[in-house]
């Protein structure tokens, strides 16, 4: 690998330095709320001295809203700055932004700082698990047919922590009818080919979810087997219902993951972009730099990381 001569420019930049940058050309205060500190009491689902499971009983059902469970080995600043990005850009007739958390990993470090960083964020609740699935880990939690009869939005977006992030300026909205017909929507997956169950759906890291079709499956006797990635397990079962999954040529608008191939940006990006070939991810980041969020470094193969 060569080295830079002097002056040479490298585009491998740390993820404090892009964040920084990011504060001073406003891709991120514009739509920050940290001046807005909630009491407790002003929060629906959280306090600091909360002991009632917020999901053990059946929640008042709102239209839409953006759902996530954080844990301890999450980067607690990324996932903080990732929050602020996705309250920001919920449609204003989205009932915001629920931030679920295992009670008994409240006091762990990660999951302490990133829910103080919710206390400053408008929209964004920090909500405990019910005891009854709070054992579970993320994937039998996502498998768990209780977390999605107890989430309270209808129309989910779900994001995984600190791995996507949504883009400031998609060319098209959370709420676009072009998304709204379809019951799952997300990024799609290089590998799937042309009429195979997953050429259809995409993945469910960065994804629009149909609360209603999910409970539907799971009702219909829909038993998740032992090992599986969950999009692909819930894309499969949903293919033979009738349950509506954006093609193609939909879901390569609303999210990227290992292919950018359209001349517009995104609603959001997963951090598998960083198997993309350096131009065009350097395409992608120059339409969605919020993506730099989820690199330590970016990865010119032309530069050296100091």
């Amino acid at each position: 690998m060569r080295r830079r001569r002097a002056g040479e420019r490298c585009s491998c930049v740390r993820t404090g330095v892009v964040f920084t940058a990011g504060l001073v050309v406003g891709w991120l205060p514009a739509h920050w709320h940290l001046q807005a500190h909630w009491s407790a009491q002003e929060l629906p689902h959280w306090s600091a001295d909360a002991t009632v499971d917020a999901t053990a009983t059946k929640p008042t059902q709102v239209n839409a809203g953006a759902v996530t469970v954080i844990g301890p080995r999450n980067n607690a600043a990324v996932v903080a700055a990732q929050l602020a990005l996705v309250a920001s850009k919920l449609p204003s007739t989205w009932g915001g932004v629920d931030v679920y958390y295992r009670p008994q990993e409240k006091h762990t470090n990660a999951v302490r700082r990133i829910v103080h960083a919710i206390d400053g964020l408008r929209d964004v609740d920090a909500v405990p698990l019910s005891s009854s699935i709070a054992g579970l880990s993320q994937r039998a939690l996502l498998l768990s047919a209780d977390f999605w009869r107890n989430i309270r939005f209808d129309r989910v977006l779900w994001f995984e922590p600190g791995t996507t992030v949504l883009c400031a300026s998609a060319a098209v909205p959370l709420d676009a009818p072009a998304f709204a017909q379809y019951d799952w929507v997300g990024a799609p997956w290089k590998w799937a080919k042309p009429g195979t169950p997953h050429s259809v759906g995409g993945n469910g890291a960065l994804s629009l979810r149909n609360r209603a079709a999910l409970v539907a499956l799971f009702d219909g006797g829909f038993a998740p087997p032992s090992k599986g990635n969950e999009d692909m397990l819930f894309v499969r079962a949903l293919g033979g219902t009738n349950a509506r999954l954006a093609p193609k040529h939909v879901s390569r608008r609303f999210a990227v993951e290992e292919t950018y191939d359209i001349g517009e940006t995104p609603v959001g990006v997963y951090h598998l972009m960083r198997t993309m070939p350096h131009a065009n991810r350097s395409r992608l980041l120059d339409a969605c730099p919020e993506a730099k969020l989820l690199f330590k470094a970016l990865h010119d193969p032309r530069c050296k990381m100091a």
